[in-house]
């Protein structure tokens, strides 16, 4: 089963946020009838019990109805994949087929589906052709905002259960008129409540600081309550949920007359019963109390939501087991994207780590006989991750909502998600990259161009040959002082200027009234469309340095945001031409300042490549920027 299964609440505000925004009166405009009829795949492992399908909107050039080219909207998405769910965990995604990648999505983030698509599709018996044509680039950073936010949201689905166990026990006390903890537990297992609960108080955990750290946009506070959890804890708990819950499947609960019957033959009087409901109903305190006591005693039916309805949220069968594998495929899968390996599948976790496999696969007998130390590899999970996000990464707030990550010590060895952390902004609340400035560059052949090589074993690169070192580093060094980064980005429908190299908005006025004066002077001369939609600001990332000595903006880089990949410089030449035309004066291009490009070796001959010390040779390879091992 693929984790991310059903839509979380920030997919849900996210996508009522982009529907409101788009128009009055489109809600209906897909029918579930006309849903049902496009091409899926079924995905995810292949020993998965469950059905995993994602159906798909084709896209391409020749549509001229907008209405056809996106999603449907939140409410008719939600109504589709949840119509079957007894048969199918569906999603809904949109597919360019020209270029054969995902550009919309109703759950997730369209890089993970994409390349998910992409690597489970054949395990599979599919009545459709495989939509997905080619692999992406992974955005790590965003994998990380988001594995972090679904981490705490499990922990605190647990810790707000465990909190209502602990309350119910005191309103049941309240409402028999005794402090006979057995009288209790033998009423509650006789109506078939799950009611036990770990000695340890998991509502430490769970504190106001964790809560809004949850519902925080600031990243960093996030990762604090993450690593402030003890995870053996939490799944110690949902095991002996699951356990008492199985037990009391094979059970008859009381009914009403067997719940009159038992509080008779206790000798407690309805009078005195009816007596203490109302007191706590004037306490609003009823809704702590199971559905059935509720509903005898109750004489004007409540809309409140129950703790016991609210406990069966997660007490459906196998679901406490679910929140231990979330957890654990979350933890296992952050913590091998920040080396740029993509897990889609349990079975990909467990060959990571074999030490996952009981967790993954639900084996409750298992762990509840280990359950003093089974769960004690996802501490080690929690330490590590936390550790490298803490000790490498900064992270600045812009607008409240937008979060600017850095990364703190350029000179160290980088993984792939440092070397994301360049200026990357996020904007937490709709969990969607927004800017991304150019990557640092990269010294090895990583593990996406190993999975891109596997489709395309005889990719022709660029080959970048620079001058000098001081070339080099106008398009490399980013935190060079003398030439800060500044990237164009688009919120609430306005243009804005970001300051990468510091994680800020833009403060040199100098620079902002150069790089405002091309966007709204010199191009607007040459064009009637508006500026951010010729440049297509929403879909690519432009960033700049300022030559302040000619006073000419140099662009640095150009980044498809939905590939998560960088144009090479003579793309970036022909993109211009395509876009914009005539190139402004006081505009420098890449092939301006580099010395030589030409195509050049096959890729596979790239892994073998070594180059003097003193060279200035840069490759581009799909979207990426390498700098091969050189001779020592």
């Amino acid at each position: 089963m693929f984790i991310n299964s059903l839509p979380s609440d920030t997919d849900l505000h996210r996508l009522k946020d982009e529907n409101n925004s788009s128009g009055n009166g489109e809600e209906e405009y897909w029918s579930l009838d006309e849903l049902r009829k496009f091409p899926f795949v079924i995905h995810g492992s292949v020993d998965s019990i469950d059905r995993d399908v994602i159906y798909w909107i084709p896209i391409d050039s020749t549509l001229t109805n907008s209405k056809r080219t996106r999603l449907p909207s939140q409410k008719r998405c939600f109504q589709f994949c949840v119509e079957n769910k007894q048969y199918e965990n569906r999603n809904l995604i949109v597919v360019d087929t020209e270029r054969g990648i995902v550009v919309d999505c109703f759950k997730g983030t369209c890089d993970a589906i994409n390349n998910q698509i992409k690597l489970t599709y054949h395990l599979h018996k599919q009545e459709h052709e495989c939509p997905v044509k080619d692999f992406v680039q992974r955005n790590i950073v965003l994998k990380m905002t988001r594995g972090m936010r679904q981490i705490l949201s499990m922990v605190g689905r647990v810790c707000r259960i465990h909190k209502a166990k602990i309350r119910q026990q005191q309103v049941m006390k309240e409402f028999l008129g005794t402090e006979n903890l057995d009288l209790v537990t033998d009423l509650l297992e006789r109506m078939n409540v799950i009611h036990g609960y770990i000695e340890e108080d998991l509502t430490l955990m769970y504190h106001d600081n964790m809560k809004s750290n949850l519902k925080s946009l600031h990243f960093m506070k996030r990762v604090e309550s993450v690593q402030a959890v003890v995870y053996s804890l939490i799944c110690k708990q949902c095991i002996l949920w699951e356990k008492e819950f199985r037990s009391k499947q094979l059970k008859t609960p009381l009914d009403k007359e067997g719940l009159r019957t038992w509080l008779n033959n206790h000798g407690f009087d309805d009078h005195n019963l009816f007596k203490n409901f109302r007191q706590l109903k004037k306490k609003q305190r009823t809704q702590d109390l199971p559905e059935l006591i509720q509903q005898l005693f109750e004489t004007k039916p409540t809309q409140t939501k129950s703790t016991e309805l609210d406990a069966k949220t997660a007490g459906e069968e196998g679901d406490f087991l679910h929140i231990i594998k979330s957890i654990t495929f979350q933890m296992v899968q952050t913590d091998a994207q920040l080396e740029n390996i993509e897990l889609y599948s349990k079975r990909m976790v467990v060959e990571r780590d074999p030490r996952t496999r009981h967790l993954m696969y639900r084996d409750l007998d298992y762990m509840y006989e280990n359950i003093a130390t089974c769960f004690e590899i996802l501490n080690e999970y929690r330490d590590s991750t936390t550790h490298k996000v803490q000790k490498n990464i900064s992270v600045s707030i812009i607008d409240n909502s937008l979060n600017c990550f850095r990364v703190i010590d350029p000179s160290s060895n980088m993984n792939a998600f440092q070397q994301q952390c360049n200026g990357m902004l996020i904007d937490m609340k709709k969990e969607r990259v927004i800017c991304s400035p150019p990557l640092f560059l990269k010294t090895q052949l990583d593990n996406s161009l190993i999975l891109q090589s596997q489709e395309h074993k005889f990719q022709a690169v660029e080959k970048l040959e620079f001058n000098s070192k001081d070339s080099l580093d106008l398009f490399f060094n980013y935190f060079d002082s003398k030439y800060p980064l500044y990237s164009i980005y688009r919120e609430n429908n306005e243009i804005h200027i970001l300051d990468a190299s510091h994680g800020t908005k833009i403060t040199d006025e100098h620079a902002e009234k150069l790089i405002v004066d091309l966007l709204e002077t010199k191009l607007m001369q040459q064009q009637e469309l508006r500026v951010k939609n010729m440049l297509s600001i929403n879909e690519y990332t432009y960033t700049f340095r300022i030559l302040p000595d000619v006073n000419q903006i140099l662009l640095v880089g150009l980044c498809d945001l939905l590939t998560f990949r960088y144009l090479s410089p003579s793309q970036i030449q022909n993109f211009w031409k395509e876009k914009i035309g005539e190139q402004p004066s006081n505009l420098v291009l890449c092939m301006d300042v580099i010395d030589r490009v030409t195509d050049t070796t096959l890729m596979e001959e790239l892994k073998h490549c070594t180059q003097p010390e003193t060279s200035f040779v840069v490759y581009w390879i799909n979207g990426q920027y390498f700098i091969l091992n050189r001779q020592r």
